[in-house]
C-alpha cells in the first residue's frame, strides 16, 4: 500500500485594511465616507470655501467646496471637528450622517473673524450617544448659520450644546441661526447657558422644536440662556417630552410675536408628558407689551413644579397651565406678570399656587384638583377671578382686595376650607359670589367689609364662621 502524503499549500496572508475615509468633489459639494482613522477628523474651513482634511493626524489635502460639505460615516464612534478659522466660510451647508456609535461632532469659530454657513446643518445621529457642539471660541465675534440647524438623535441618549467658551469682556459673542432650530429625540439642550466664560448671545430667527417623545423613559432636560448669555427667539417655541421626568429652564430668554396682529395662534407651548417634571423661568419676556404671544402648559401623570419665583417674567398674550394628576406647584413672584388671562386647571391631587404680588391684566380662572388645593394672590386682578376647587380642603387667600377688578366666584366644594379675602383700600371690584359647598364641616370666610354690598354667599352651613372685617 502506498502512503498518500498530503500536499503543502501557502496559506495567504490575512488582508490588513487601514481604516481611511473616501473623499470627493461633486459638483461643488464635498463627500467624506467611510471609517476614519484613529483620532478625529479634523476639517478647517480657514476662508472662502477653502476646506482642508485632517485624517487622525495625516492630511487628505485641501479643496475648494462652493456646495454643501457632505460626511457619511461609519457605525463606529465617530469624532469629527469642523473649525472655522480667520475668515472661513461656507456658501452651502453642513450635512452629517454620524452612524451607529457614540458620535461627537463639534463645529466651531476659533479664529476670532465673524465665520458664516449660509446653508443648514443638518445631523442625523444614528444609534449611540451622541453629542453635537455649536460652539463660538471667539472674541466679539459672530458664528452665523443661514439656514435651519437640525438634529436628529434617533435611539440612546443625545446631546446638543449650542454655546461660547471665550473668556472675554463685553460685547458677547454670537451665533445666529436664521431659519429655525429642530431638534428630534434629542434629551440634553443646552443653549447659551455656559456659566464659566464671557457668555455667548444666541439669535434664533424661525421655529424652535423640540421633540423627545419617542425617548420613553429617558429624562430630558433644556435649558437655555443664563447669567452670562441671552437666548431670542423670533417664531414658535414648542418642546415635548418623553415619559421620563423632563426639566426645562429658561432665563434671560425671550420670544418674540412674528405675527402681533394674531391672537388664536399658541406660539409657545410645553408638553412635558409623563415623569416628575420641572418649569423654572427667570426673566423671560414671551413678547413685547401690546403683542400677543401665548403660552400653553401641559403636564402629565406626575407632579409638576412651575417654579417662576425668581422673578422678571412677563407674558403679554394667554397663558393656560394644565397640570399633571401629581402633587403640583406654581411658585410666582411680584415681578411676575401677565398682560392677559391667566388659567390654571390642575389634576386629580392637590394643587398648590402662589402668585406672590404678580399682576394679572386679564381673567384669573382656576380649576383645581381633587385634593388639597391653596391659592395666594397678592398682585391686582384687573379682569376678574374664577376659583373652583375640589371634593377636598381648600385654602384662598387674597391680601390685596382692592386691587381686584371685575367679577369675582370662588366655589370651593366639599371640605374644610378657608377664604380670607382682606386689603387695606376702597374696593373696585363689581361683584363677588361665594359657594362654601355642601358638606358637613366648618368653613371660614373672612372678607374685607367694603365688599358687604357685592357679596353673595351660597350653600352657608351653621357651623360656618362667616365674618365681615372692617
Amino acid at each position: 500500500m502506498k502512503n498518500r502524503r498530503g500536499l503543502l499549500q501557502l496559506e495567504g496572508l490575512t488582508e490588513r485594511i487601514v481604516p481611511a475615509v473616501a473623499i470627493r468633489a461633486i459638483d461643488g459639494d464635498l463627500v467624506i465616507r467611510g471609517i476614519h482613522n484613529t483620532g478625529t477628523l479634523a476639517i478647517s474651513v480657514s476662508g472662502p470655501n477653502e476646506v482642508t482634511i485632517t485624517d487622525g493626524g495625516k492630511a487628505r489635502g485641501q479643496y475648494e467646496v462652493t456646495g454643501d460639505l457632505i460626511l457619511n460615516l461609519s457605525n463606529r464612534a465617530d469624532t469629527v471637528t469642523i473649525d472655522f478659522a480667520a475668515t472661513g466660510t461656507l456658501d452651502g451647508g453642513i450635512t452629517a450622517n454620524l452612524g451607529n456609535g457614540n458620535d461627537s461632532l463639534t463645529i466651531t469659530n476659533s479664529g476670532g473673524g465673524n465665520a458664516v454657513i449660509s446653508g443648514a446643518i443638518t445631523v442625523d445621529g444614528g444609534n449611540g450617544n451622541d453629542t453635537v457642539a455649536i460652539v463660538n471660541d471667539g472674541a466679539a465675534s459672530t458664528l452665523s448659520i443661514e439656514g435651519a440647524v437640525s438634529f436628529n438623535g434617533q435611539a440612546g441618549r443625545d446631546t446638543i450644546n449650542i454655546n461660547g467658551t471665550k473668556i472675554a469682556t463685553a460685547p458677547a459673542s454670537s451665533i445666529e441661526i436664521g431659519n429655525g432650530l429642530s431638534l428630534t429625540r434629542v434629551n440634553v439642550v443646552d443653549v447659551a447657558n455656559d456659566t464659566t466664560n464671557a457668555g455667548i448671545d444666541v439669535t434664533i430667527s424661525g421655529n424652535v422644536v423640540i421633540n423627545a417623545s419617542s425617548d420613553k423613559l429617558i429624562a430630558n432636560s433644556v435649558a437655555m440662556g443664563g447669567t452670562k448669555g441671552a437666548v431670542a427667539v423670533a417664531g414658535a417655541f414648542t418642546v415635548t417630552g418623553g415619559q421620563g421626568s423632563d426639566t426645562v429652564t429658561l432665563e434671560d430668554v425671550h420670544v418674540g410675536d412674528v405675527v402681533p396682529a394674531e391672537d388664536e395662534v399658541i406660539e409657545v407651548s410645553f408638553n412635558l408628558d409623563r415623569g416628575a417634571n420641572k418649569l423654572e423661568f427667570t426673566d423671560v419676556e414671551m413678547g413685547i407689551v401690546g403683542t400677543d404671544v401665548d403660552f400653553l402648559y401641559t403636564g402629565g401623570t406626575g407632579g409638576d413644579i412651575i417654579d417662576w419665583s425668581a422673578g422678571g417674567n412677563s407674558f403679554s398674550g394667554d397663558v393656560t397651565l394644565n397640570l399633571s394628576n401629581g402633587t403640583n406647584t406654581v411658585d410666582g413672584d411680584a415681578t411676575t406678570d401677565f398682560d392677559s388671562d391667566l388659567t390654571i386647571n390642575g389634576g386629580k391631587n392637590g394643587d398648590a399656587i402662589d402668585l406672590d404680588t404678580g399682576d394679572v391684566l386679564g381673567l384669573l380662572s382656576l380649576s383645581l384638583g381633587a385634593g388639597t388645593n391653596s391659592l395666594d394672590a397678592g398682585g391686582a386682578l384687573d379682569g376678574g377671578l374664577t376659583y373652583v376647587g375640589g371634593a377636598n380642603d381648600d385654602t384662598v387667600n387674597l391680601t390685596a382686595s382692592e386691587d381686584i377688578a371685575g367679577d369675582v366666584s370662588i366655589s370651593v366644594g366639599a371640605g374644610d376650607d378657608d377664604i380670607d379675602i382682606v386689603g387695606t383700600g376702597v374696593v373696585i371690584a363689581s361683584s363677588m359670589i361665594i359657594d362654601l359647598g355642601v358638606d358637613g364641616v366648618i368653613d371660614n370666610l373672612d372678607y374685607d367689609n367694603e365688599f358687604d354690598s357685592l357679596i353673595t354667599i351660597l350653600n352657608e352651613g351653621s357651623g360656618d364662621l362667616v365674618v365681615s372685617t372692617p
